[in-house]
């Protein structure tokens, strides 16, 4: 795999790409770019359409940078737009440990001379994933309790249940 820098110019966004990347974003983007360089290659087909980067690519005219790095990755273009599609799921499918997310915030925002916003948090968002609220716990005598003539039927299964005594009733999909 070799990185190449190209001109700007000569790259083809694809134009059907289903990602908009409104200016919140590309605002983040572009100080993260000037804050840590331009880290992460354009993906580009044979033909310079961009596969993956489609925000590099904007962040980047905004900038006004002339040659960014790219990676050709040789594939037709019926696959090259099922990675546009992949490219874009995978990353949405990820998970965040937000505790985690809070320590690491916390760390960074001690770096001095250090402008957090180009990590991808506004202040705002800061403040708020920082805001644990306090949960109390709902008194015994307050918790809503089931009239014994109610029963519960398990999404599952499709079994009723009397939640009193968790008996089954008859009457479920399997009777």
């Amino acid at each position: 795999m070799e990185i190449k820098l190209i001109p700007l110019s000569q790259l083809k966004p694809f134009a059907r790409n289903p990602k908009k990347h409104p200016e919140k974003q590309l605002s983040f983007l572009k100080k993260s770019m000037r804050e840590f360089g331009y880290t992460n290659p354009i993906l580009i087909n044979s033909d310079n359409m961009i596969i993956a980067g489609h925000a590099r690519y904007q962040a980047a005219q905004e900038l006004g940078l002339t040659d960014v790095p790219t990676i050709l990755i040789d594939l037709p273009y019926e696959k090259a737009v099922a990675y546009v599609i992949a490219d874009n799921r995978l990353a949405e499918l990820a998970e965040e440990d937000t505790d985690l997310m809070r320590e690491l915030l916390q760390e960074v925002s001690e770096i001095p001379d250090f402008d957090i916003e180009s990590v991808g948090f506004s202040a705002s968002d800061i403040n708020d994933l920082m805001t644990v609220p306090d949960f109390e716990p709902i008194p015994e005598s307050e918790v809503p309790r089931l009239d014994k003539k109610q029963f519960v039927i398990c999404p599952c299964c499709g079994q009723s249940f009397d939640p009193a005594g968790a008996e089954k009733i008859e009457g479920g999909l399997e009777d």
